[in-house]
């Protein structure tokens, strides 16, 4: 993984900490307990479409890693998220051309 994917993973998990140190703040410390493993999965899923084709394989990587301990039981949208992002054209054929630098139109 190179520099720059590391950078941007680690703002959105900073991001992230931040939130759940301010929720702990105003809800007490159970946030902390009940809410990492939701909040990991929906950071990697929301940029397994990202134009990044390294960032994209190792989330996949990740997501699969997870999804065998997780999957049915403590993940059960994820099969329904994945299929959704694969029949979702319109995502990917933005992300194809933003890989490329496309602007054109068809």
């Amino acid at each position: 993984m190179d520099l720059e994917i590391e950078n941007r993973i680690a703002a959105i998990l900073l991001k992230e900490a931040t939130e759940l140190k301010r929720q702990a703040g105003n809800e007490g410390v159970h946030v902390y307990l009940q809410q990492p493993k939701a909040v990991i999965r929906g950071l990697l899923l929301s940029t397994l479409d990202d134009p990044n084709r390294k960032l994209c394989t190792a989330t996949s990587m990740a997501v699969a890693a997870i999804a065998v301990y997780e999957w049915p039981e403590s993940w059960p949208d994820l099969l329904l998220f994945l299929l959704k992002l694969i029949g979702d054209q319109t995502s990917m054929n933005e992300g194809v051309e933003k890989e490329r630098g496309c602007n054109s139109t068809r």
